[in-house]
């Protein structure tokens, strides 16, 4: 074996090195598209799953919970003033309040940069949309506080209908 026949083999080696790791990359490329795929299938999954919780009726439990906890819900002044022995009222404000959660969840997406699937817009006029109800203005009131971003919306979108 001569050294001319060493380079050879060395250049060889090193060539089919290079492509293992070409081939490598390509395969790490691959996996990230359709780990991406899995993950917005995932999301899009996810928020179809709650979305339909939100048209589940409110259960006689539900109620009978509310009644228990009322602070945790609503302010008590608001309670006695527009929502005591009204079950029809506390039913469609925990409706609301289950819609509000699901939307402030569905805004967070562009916080935390996760693609949406079915696009942002559509939330965000849903949202102005619900500010018609005033169950819904009572939800936002008493529970802005824990969707800081979600809040920061809805109080441009009540600034913008006022000012309509």
């Amino acid at each position: 074996m001569t050294i001319i026949d060493t380079i050879k083999i060395s250049d060889f080696i090193q060539i089919a090195i290079l492509i293992v790791l070409a081939g490598t990359l390509v395969l790490i490329w691959r996996q990230q598209i359709i780990q991406n795929r899995v993950l917005r299938a995932q999301i899009l999954r996810d928020r179809l799953e709650m979305y339909w919780k939100t048209y589940e009726p409110v259960s006689d439990e539900q109620l009978k919970e509310f009644h228990l906890l009322v602070e945790d819900y609503m302010d008590i002044i608001k309670y006695e003033k527009n929502y005591k022995d009204n079950d029809d009222a506390i039913r469609k404000y925990l409706t609301l309040l289950r819609l509000y959660e699901y939307l402030a969840f569905t805004h967070s997406l562009k916080r935390l940069k996760l693609p949406d699937p079915l696009g942002g817009e559509w939330t965000e006029h849903w949202a102005r949309d619900l500010l018609g109800y005033e169950e819904f203005v009572d939800v936002h009131e008493y529970h802005k506080d824990y969707y800081p971003e979600f809040k920061k919306f809805i109080d441009k979108a009540i600034r913008n209908q006022k000012k309509l």
